[in-house]
């Protein structure tokens, strides 16, 4: 069944925009933001450790934030088709959020093993990612997305721009003029389906949600759209608004406990910074 897109574009926005207008949501980002730049500003002669803080800063605060209905842990997934099956174990993952009706398979301190079944979403968190680093994550995910495991998330304290994002999605090819990047203009993207790729990037330091979404231009796509929302709040806020927004949906059914007035979205300060498509729709 063919997919409107300009009707699933703004099926994205109110969905966002849900996220952006929630007070609950702005104060809890407001607080994620206060632990970040403290530990910053403590920890600023000791690069080395970003990842190492920011990841278990993050991890700390969804414990504490998130609903008892889920439990937050690091560790390594592992997943069984049958019972005849092989098992298939994932990378070592910085945040797994999991259903705290299922058992951890093993627990060593702070590592956890975690059956796919039970796992609600992933987030890898990184200081800084460069196409290197961001086709490991994408590998990594892509094992994950096998395993069915659909909530992928990368939270970046140091990101470029969506544009080099793009780059980072397609093959370097050989050209009459030497190395250049491909991109979806003339090329197919061919690694994986959505079901693989991250549901988002926040960028901490560019203010942006880089999240999967239906492309509006010459031809309907399915691919990214980076977001920002700069009312009523500032954009660094308003990013990890958005991003926590995403993580409660995931662990939740429904966000009929939220408080939010509908009346009140804006949705002319949801903003898309930069869009790219990856496959015609």
């Amino acid at each position: 069944m063919a997919i409107d897109g300009n009707l699933a574009n703004q099926m994205k926005k109110e969905e966002l925009g849900v996220y952006a207008n929630n007070e609950s949501f702005r104060k809890i980002a407001e607080k994620l933001y206060a632990e970040i730049s403290l530990a910053r500003k403590v920890l600023s002669m000791h690069k080395p450790s970003i990842g190492y803080w920011g990841e278990s800063i993050l991890r700390d605060f969804l414990r504490h934030h998130l609903s008892s209905n889920v439990r937050v842990t690091s560790g390594f997934i592992f997943h069984k088709d049958n019972v005849d099956s092989e098992e298939i174990k994932s990378h070592q993952c910085d945040i797994i959020i999991y259903d705290v009706n299922y058992t951890p398979i093993h627990s060593f301190g702070e590592i956890e093993v975690i059956p796919s079944c039970a796992v609600i979403a992933v987030i890898e968190v990184k200081s800084s990612i460069k196409r290197k680093t961001f086709e490991k994550t994408l590998s990594d995910f892509d094992l994950l997305g096998q395993m069915g495991i659909r909530n992928k998330y990368i939270f970046v304290f140091s990101s470029p721009s969506p544009k080099t994002i793009k780059s980072y999605f397609f093959d370097k090819v050989n050209s009459e003029n030497g190395l250049l990047v491909a991109d979806s203009l003339n090329y197919k993207y061919n690694h994986g389906s959505f079901e693989t790729l991250p549901t988002a990037i926040v960028s901490l330091s560019s203010d942006f949600l880089l999240c999967q979404d239906y492309i509006e231009g010459n031809r309907d796509m399915y691919g990214y759209a980076a977001y920002t929302f700069t009312y009523p709040t500032e954009s660094t806020i308003a990013s990890l608004q958005l991003f926590w927004g995403m993580i409660v949906n995931d662990c939740t059914t429904n966000l009929q406990d939220s408080n939010y007035d509908e009346s009140e979205i804006c949705f002319d300060e949801l903003k898309v910074l930069y869009e790219f498509g990856l496959w015609d729709l």
